[in-house]
């Protein structure tokens, strides 16, 4: 870890923003995502659980969509105790979803996921179907 010449003390940087979003891969303006929200960095629990370089290191760059569904979708507490890395965000059912789900024309760069006429392109919607109820469905198509 390189030393800040002033001080003495290590310079703690975020990971080399790469070419693309994080999760869904596509090529549009990056955010950085705090694996441990900065909200929480102060509070003991996670002062014990993490150390100050991680909690300040810990980023994945995402884009604007993938980002605001994300905290959409869960509390900082929830990101800090079960989403605390890429493999578990890439690995959540309702966050792959969204990074899956959409055509890359409706993604890149549409921060408010509008289209030029103002009507929304993508509004995420929970599924509200009972367990076993699709299964004579199934039998039937297949």
């Amino acid at each position: 870890m390189p030393f800040s010449p002033d001080s003495g003390t290590q310079v703690l940087s975020p990971p080399p923003k790469p070419s693309g979003c994080e999760l869904c891969q596509r090529a549009s303006p990056l955010t950085k995502h705090h694996l441990i929200p900065r909200t929480l960095h102060n509070k003991p629990r996670y002062q014990k659980r993490h150390s100050r370089e991680e909690r300040l290191t810990a980023i994945v760059w995402l884009c604007h969509p993938c980002h605001k569904h994300i905290h959409r979708l869960y509390s900082e507490r929830e990101l800090a105790d079960r989403l605390a890395s890429l493999e578990a965000l890439m690995n959540d059912a309702d966050i792959r979803a969204l990074s899956i789900g959409l055509p890359p024309s409706l993604r890149a760069s549409n921060r408010n996921h509008q289209g030029a006429s103002g009507a929304k392109l993508y509004q995420p919607q929970p599924l509200l179907v009972a367990p076993g109820s699709c299964q004579g469905l199934v039998q039937r198509l297949g």
